[in-house]
């Protein structure tokens, strides 16, 4: 294809199974690798690890590790699970990965299940180095923004979800949360004002260029499907 140019005749894949596979890319040998999945102390066992899903998001963290949160387990049922995968080094030929989901306290608030979403990490401030992963979540801190809901909340308003579509089969959502040290906190769950209407599918990546951005970072998003006015 041609860079840069238009792809014609783009349409919705049709309904095929959602995969579990885990695979990486080594660009300096430009070969793909899968990584063999061991247990938390890098014992040669399978352990529990995240069912076939799709339109999942993921963000790479420090210790090296990757959050993976929600996707679509069926045409109707979306996950709100978030798991952290760790990378061992130095086992088998395309390296091992070992899977913890990470659990929270009835009543805990956290995103509810939803795709086509993002999970963005912040950039760390100057000088403060990797941070481990603690026993609860990546102490480096990442937000979750907008994304779609199959089956949409009581309530339209709520959490940032447009109520234009409210009623139907799915809602969209605008909603923005941070997970910091295995807790998720609302920052955002109202569209009003200057904030961009609720959407799913966007692209996003995070920055520290601006004012009041050079702290603590700042999300760019781009594009995307937003909901119906």
């Amino acid at each position: 294809a041609a860079a840069g140019g238009p792809s014609r005749g783009f349409a919705e894949p049709p309904t095929v199974a959602s995969t579990a596979e885990l695979w990486t890319f080594h660009p300096t040998a430009r070969a793909w690798a899968q990584p063999e999945v061991v247990g938390s102390a890098g014992l040669e066992r399978r352990e529990a690890q995240p069912s076939a899903r799709h339109a999942a998001a993921a963000a790479s963290l420090a210790a090296s590790s990757v959050a993976l949160h929600g996707g679509l387990l069926t045409a109707s049922t979306a996950s709100a699970e978030l798991w952290l995968l760790r990378c061992h080094f130095g086992i088998g030929e395309g390296g091992a990965v070992s899977w913890r989901r990470v659990n929270f306290g009835r009543g805990a608030m956290a995103p509810e299940a939803r795709a086509y979403h993002s999970l963005t990490r912040l950039p760390q401030p100057e000088g403060s180095g990797e941070a481990a992963v603690a026993e609860g979540g990546a102490a480096d801190s990442f937000v979750l923004y907008g994304g779609r809901a199959p089956v949409p909340p009581r309530r339209a308003g709520g959490r940032g979800i447009s109520p234009s579509d409210a009623d139907a089969t799915s809602a969209t959502l605008g909603d923005v949360w941070r997970f910091e040290r295995g807790v998720w906190t609302l920052l955002h769950n109202v569209s009003s004002g200057s904030a961009p209407p609720p959407r799913s599918a966007h692209a996003v990546t995070a920055h520290r260029h601006g004012d009041g951005c050079i702290e603590s970072g700042c999300l760019l998003v781009y594009g995307g499907r937003a909901a119906a006015s």
